[in-house]
């Protein structure tokens, strides 16, 4: 009985190293998302000249950004004055993408100065928001090499000695 039990701690440690070591690569994953969904925007100011809502509109449509979940969240928003303070709103908001708050900073100022300029200086604001993404994107892959395998054999090493101090 008491070797089940050990077997059972040893167990839910261990799963609780691989879910934290998951976090870095869903941080990775949501940065990638969060740079494909400027490069989506940037390419419809370019192309379509369509207003920002219909925009987010048809980015919440798509899966390829269901990972930003302030996207979808910022449809139940009712008391902001202003597309950009609903998004900065949901952004704050965002608990789903794992996103560190240098990541929502850049999102954040991004919509910030969203349509508040001609099309050349959208552009340029999605330019320069890529640029942000893309520097905490290139922190988030070195955080995930480093830090994913050393929780997950944190967490192993832990739950073995935690079976040999039980059993």
């Amino acid at each position: 009985m008491r070797a089940l039990g050990a077997v059972i701690i040893c167990a839910v440690i261990f799963i609780y190293g691989m879910c934290a070591s998951a976090k870095f690569k869903s941080r990775r994953k949501s940065l990638e998302c969060a740079k494909e969904l400027m490069g989506f925007i940037k390419n419809e100011i370019r192309y379509s000249s369509r207003e920002y809502d219909d925009i987010i509109a048809g980015a919440k449509r798509s899966k390829r950004f269901e990972r930003l979940t302030f996207l979808k969240s910022s449809e139940n928003i009712k008391n902001a004055r202003c597309f950009a303070e609903k998004m900065n709103i949901a952004i704050e908001k965002d608990s789903g993408s794992y996103l560190k708050p240098s990541d929502r900073q850049a999102i954040a100022e991004f919509f910030c100065f969203a349509g508040t300029s001609d099309k050349e200086g959208q552009i340029n604001n999605c330019l320069l928001c890529e640029q942000k993404l893309e520097s905490n994107l290139f922190r988030a892959k070195s955080d995930e090499q480093k830090n994913e395998k050393l929780y997950r054999i944190l967490f192993a090493s832990l739950s073995a000695a935690v079976f040999i101090l039980t059993v």
